[in-house]
């Protein structure tokens, strides 16, 4: 959640600690509002957190109440409520570092976990690090709107860029409904798909799950596995790591 909602959530420190200050009249005409979206955003959060099924979709009911709190802070700072601009510093230089860090996570994570897509990555890191500059500097003097105006301008060009680039790129590479649709009709349960040294939901999901449940680790357990299961053929899913070892051998 706090991905997904960067970098407003991070505002709400203000909100935070407003409910703190005024805890013993939490349940005033004057709290209600407030108190009501934090329930309505930490109810479902940790409802589905004990859940053993989880899945991204699960935390949506939480993103309305989440937007409603930051829209307040935003008005307050927008006019000047103390709480807020006491927590601005803080807040700013936080989203500041979370964009670099986020931004350097893309440069090196494409290269290192998306088959060495370095554009991608490069493409991805410039906005988050570009607005990571950018929001340290009105520490310094730009007005607030300016603020909110690079926040947005750099939000919008990242989502544009990973909807555009980063999500086909990715779903080439970690969905396996392309393969399993190709060799799904020359499987079966007594000729499963293997998983070497891989393994991903999707791949058994669009097997029809004719797929072993768990990944076989290591030559020893994959020479075992032949030995106990004769077939004229297999099919096995691997990776780069995985198919060079197999060619080796």
């Amino acid at each position: 959640m706090l991905l997904g909602a960067f970098p407003w959530v991070l505002f709400l420190g203000s909100s935070i600690l407003r409910i703190w200050r005024r805890r013993d009249s939490l349940f005033s005409e004057k709290s209600g509002l407030q108190l009501y979206l934090w329930l309505w955003v930490v109810v479902p959060f940790l409802f589905f957190s004990f859940s053993e099924s989880k899945l991204a979709g699960y935390i949506l009911p939480a993103v309305p109440p989440l937007s409603m709190l930051v829209a307040l802070e935003w008005d307050r700072l927008l006019s000047s409520e103390l709480t807020a601009r006491k927590m601005l510093r803080i807040e700013l230089a936080i989203v500041s570092a979370a964009a670099w860090l986020m931004g350097l996570t893309c440069l090196i994570g494409a290269r290192i976990y998306y088959y060495d897509s370095s554009w991608i990555g490069f493409l991805l890191g410039a906005p988050l690090l570009a607005t990571g500059v950018l929001v340290h500097w009105p520490l310094r003097g730009y007005p607030l709107r300016t603020v909110f105006g690079i926040l947005v301008g750099g939000m919008l060009v990242f989502v544009g860029i990973a909807y555009w680039q980063a999500a086909p790129e990715v779903s080439k590479f970690h969905s396996s409904k392309i393969l399993m649709v190709e060799v799904r009709h020359r499987i079966s349960r007594d000729e499963p798909i293997i998983f070497y040294r891989f393994f991903h939901h999707t791949a058994l999901y669009y097997s029809g799950y004719q797929a072993l449940p768990e990944p076989i680790e290591n030559l020893e357990s994959l020479n075992a596995y032949f030995q106990d299961h004769p077939q004229d053929r297999y099919l096995v899913l691997t990776q780069k790591d995985g198919f060079r070892e197999l060619m080796a051998k």
